[in-house]
């Protein structure tokens, strides 16, 4: 007779594209990117191109249509390079974002030159942000078109426990495998929470990840406590002191300006 398994699998975060909410602060940093780097080389063109543009009949129309033809372009460039090379942009980087493919794992130029073509004209008319709001997935309609997902590469989609080996699949296609995990501390601020795992991989080497918390905070404590629970871990927690003492400071200087306003409007 067969052994029970001690193998379990759960699903903590269903792999999905993340939602408009949590997109917009990067396309506006993405946005402001964009402008400098299109003011930029509009700038060096007009220089290069003065003499020539002397000659049309009108300077300024001659402006325009270099705007014209020239943002749209750097804008598909920016998204076509930045994501075909690193999968993801400064803006989306800055949200913890990447751009994978539906079926798993990195999306291809094919699938990233699909979404810049596009980007220009649906998130300037708001289409995008439309149609991400109305589909299952959250994907606008290049994603759909280039079977694409922007996911947090932070979110931790399943863990499979096999005490005392751990192992756990990111929304970004990453797998970290534990044969075993030796310490783990739970930081905490306010409503942040890092777990920090430390041990050992099968091959021996030396692991230390940190899950983010933020990003899935309702199914990360279930997953916290899942570790705890199966793995017969005893997970410290220790307040995030730096973050501490920085509010702190911040409390101390704005507490100074304040008085040091009052003082003033009294003299």
């Amino acid at each position: 007779m067969n052994a029970p398994s001690n193998v379990t699998e759960i699903t903590v975060v269903p792999v999905k594209a993340e939602g408009v909410v949590n997109r917009w602060g990067s396309f506006i940093i993405d946005t402001f990117i964009i402008s400098i780097i299109a003011g930029i080389i509009i700038g060096v063109i007009s220089v290069i191109t003065q003499q020539t543009l002397s000659n049309f009949p009108d300077n300024l129309q001659a402006n325009e249509g270099i705007l014209i033809i020239s943002i749209p372009i750097i804008w598909i460039l920016y998204f076509f390079i930045s994501e075909g090379i690193f999968g993801t942009t400064i803006g989306k980087s800055a949200g913890q974002l990447v751009v994978i493919s539906k079926k798993g794992g990195r999306a291809n130029w094919g699938q990233v030159a699909i979404r810049a073509f596009l980007n220009p004209i649906e998130n300037t008319t708001l289409i995008g942000g439309i149609v991400a709001l109305l589909t299952p997935l959250n994907q606008r309609i290049a994603d759909l078109i280039a079977g694409t997902l922007v996911v947090n590469k932070q979110k931790v989609s399943k863990a499979i426990f096999d005490p005392p080996a751990l192992l756990l699949d990111f929304h970004d296609g990453r797998q970290v495998s534990f044969e075993q995990i030796r310490e783990a501390v739970l930081y905490k601020f306010a409503l942040v929470r890092n777990l920090v795992l430390i041990g050992s991989s099968t091959d021996g080497q030396e692991i230390r990840l940190t899950i983010y918390g933020q990003y899935f905070r309702s199914q990360f404590n279930t997953l916290y406590h899942e570790i705890e629970r199966k793995l017969g871990l005893h997970i410290q927690q220790k307040v995030m002191i730096g973050r501490l003492l920085l509010l702190i400071f911040a409390m101390v200087l704005l507490l100074l300006v304040c008085v040091v306003l009052l003082v003033s409007s009294q003299q």
